[in-house]
């Protein structure tokens, strides 16, 4: 699966370089390698061409070295030149060749190529492949260099193939639609269908959240843009979301200033609160319960008993200091935590399993320490648990004294 998302993740970043010629409407473009962006110079360099058998063997020696900069370089400089026989003939040698990271790229830069000079028979081929993940990168191997010629009709065969889920030839298209300026991007979309431009809002919605002035530029694109209020209400959220993962703060900040109903924003700070608090949850939950902004206590008791799965001990000393900001968490907490202790699988008969137990351990510091912090109110608590809870949390562990 990764192997595959890696070769996927190259030719869906192909077709954007591509667009480039694409953008001033020109129909076809230049053909160049896939690979030529993160090649350095000094790899790039024109070499003269070499008769078959030597490129051939040279192809060969590279599957014995390790993939990076210099060797991607020097596989397209091999393969670039590569008819269609040359092509086949050496699919047939990497098919017999011992599996390899080398290998299998060599093998999507062969679709790559292929797809340059008959992009329909390269597909062809690619179908061919029974395992899914393989025919599938080397179709959108071979389909993104007949995107780099002919946009038009390689989305349209994209989307009448049986080769992609529904949604990816539109995300596909985005991809490379992405790379023209806002305006631009969304004007094409239109023209391909409500799928395209719809994909291309949630993509320029990612792309065009990290800088203030990206900010700016995507929020008046969008304003102007004629979509309906649910494509907007869905790219602002999924905007809002990209923005969180990178800076929390300020997108928690900005969130009034999204034209999004108070359902839409509520989740919108949900999903960004809890990627925060996987990462810090210190700083996450000091602004779930700051008075000047304080969160249902719901997100609160969310982000902590999350916390408490990570690393109950660092959790459970902030707790005090939390529960000043905000006096329902504790009891919030607590009552997510007996929740959580029966669904994770603990039961009066459960014995000494520590995979069963592990909730109810949980749940038993929590309330040994409130016990000693306000020991009325967690008796008052207790009372309201079921009898075996009550039981469970009241008996001391073997090695404890009773």
């Amino acid at each position: 699966m990764a192997r595959t998302r890696t070769f996927l993740l190259i030719a869906a970043s192909a077709c954007v370089a591509a667009f480039i010629g694409y953008r001033s409407g020109a129909a076809a473009l230049e053909v160049r390698n896939i690979l030529e962006t993160p090649v350095s110079a000094a790899h790039r360099r024109d070499r003269p061409q070499r008769d078959f058998t030597d490129r051939k063997e040279s192809l060969h020696q590279l599957l014995k070295r390790p993939l990076n900069s210099r060797t991607r370089g020097e596989l397209w400089s091999i393969v670039r030149g590569y008819s269609i026989g040359e092509i086949r003939e050496a699919l047939e040698e990497i098919s017999s060749a011992p599996d390899s990271e080398a290998g299998r790229y060599q093998r999507a830069m062969l679709y790559q190529r292929w797809g340059q000079i008959d992009p329909v028979a390269a597909i062809e081929s690619a179908t061919a492949f029974p395992e899914e993940g393989v025919r599938q990168t080397m179709v959108t191997s071979a389909l993104t260099a007949w995107m780099k010629m002919d946009p038009d009709a390689a989305y349209r065969w994209a989307e009448k193939s049986s080769e992609f889920k529904r949604q990816e030839p539109s995300r596909m298209m985005a991809n490379l639609l992405s790379g023209l300026t806002p305006a631009m991007a969304l004007e094409k979309a239109k023209s391909y269908g409500a799928e395209v431009h719809k994909a291309t809002l949630l993509k320029l919605a990612g792309d065009l959240s990290t800088t203030p002035e990206d900010r700016a530029a995507f929020l008046a694109e969008l304003a102007r843009s004629g979509s309906s209020d649910e494509e907007k209400a869905v790219s602002l959220g999924a905007f809002a979301e990209t923005w969180g993962r990178g800076d929390p703060l300020a997108a928690l900040g900005g969130m009034d200033d999204l034209a999004l109903d108070d359902g839409k924003k509520q989740q919108a700070r949900d999903k960004i609160t809890r990627g925060w608090a996987e990462k810090d949850p210190t700083a996450a939950l000091a602004w779930l319960v700051a008075k000047e902004n304080t969160q249902p206590l719901k997100a609160q008791v969310d982000a902590y008993t999350r916390w408490v799965g990570r690393d109950p001990e660092a959790a459970l000393k902030q707790l005090d200091e939390l529960e000043q900001q905000s006096p329902p968490l504790r009891e919030g907490v607590m009552n997510a935590l007996a929740a959580s202790s029966i669904r994770g699988g603990w039961t009066p008969w459960s014995g000494s399993n520590p995979t069963m137990n592990l909730e109810m351990t949980k749940l038993k510091s929590h309330y040994a320490h409130w016990s000693e912090l306000a020991p009325g109110k967690a008796a008052a608590w207790l009372i309201n648990q079921k009898p075996s809870i009550q039981k469970e949390i009241t008996t001391p562990e073997v090695h404890e004294n009773p």
